[in-house]
């Protein structure tokens, strides 16, 4: 479904990725993994079409993205839930999720696609009233997810859904995002430094480090590599390529 083909990126002269390809299958979910300053944000962002990459190619099925802008990209079916989620904090609940639908019309589908995304986080139901900004870390999680799924996208990128949230809180988005794949056959790239709970869900995965991949395959054989169990469980760098 979704192809990287050996993409370069700058923030001016500074290289933040090197010759980055990953391939996501559809139906399947896939985590990028890495520590701070790796590249997962830059590469999602990329393929979102937030950042243009000097090199390479971005392809969702025979749509060629390197070049178009965010909201074809997303007219294509590619929704992301950025870091730190963005909501707009003074308007409702109810008003973000609405902004989700926007480029997709507020038909049906839509209501059926609001439906269930009160079903997945009934609290959002309770509050849908409620200024968005007054809502907990996790709560306000729970809405950006919400708000990518009112696009009804093809393939659904994450950027660190956990970051800064209470494990009780993490182990509730990482089971809708099961729920969003299992039962809405959505295509998933997952970014996040929660590397157990990333493997955990994925299908295959991918390693960043300084901008490049280093390693990638079936989430179980990367949990028994000891490269990534220094790296991510005894706090030493990744090696290189």
């Amino acid at each position: 479904m979704l192809r990287v083909e050996t993409i370069d990126v700058f923030y001016g002269e500074a290289r933040a990725l090197a010759q980055v390809s990953i391939q996501v299958e559809e139906g399947t979910i896939v985590s990028i993994i890495g520590a701070n300053g790796a590249g997962k944000t830059t590469l999602v962002n990329t393929i979102a079409g937030l950042l243009r990459p000097r090199r390479g190619h971005i392809w969702l099925a025979t749509q060629d993205l390197t070049r178009i802008p965010p909201h074809r990209i997303c007219a294509q079916g590619v929704a992301l839930v950025p870091e730190g989620r963005r909501l707009f904090h003074r308007m409702s609940v109810l008003d973000n999720l609405r902004m989700g639908g926007y480029a997709t019309g507020t038909g049906r589908e839509f209501h059926q696609a609001l439906e269930w995304v009160f079903e997945l986080f009934p609290i959002l139901y309770e509050r849908r009233h409620q200024r968005a900004g007054t809502l907990s870390g996790g709560q306000q999680q729970m809405v950006a997810l919400g708000r990518a799924l009112l696009a009804r996208p093809r393939l659904l990128l994450l950027d660190e859904p956990s970051l800064g949230l209470a494990p009780i809180v993490v182990t509730q988005i990482f089971q809708a995002i099961r729920r969003i794949n299992q039962e809405r056959g959505t295509t998933v790239l997952l970014v996040e430094q929660n590397v157990v709970r990333a493997l955990e869900l994925a299908t295959r995965a991918y390693v960043l480090s300084d901008g490049r991949i280093v390693q990638e395959g079936p989430p179980q054989e990367l949990l028994q590599d000891d490269r990534i169990r220094q790296a991510y469980l005894g706090g030493e760098s990744l090696p290189g390529p």
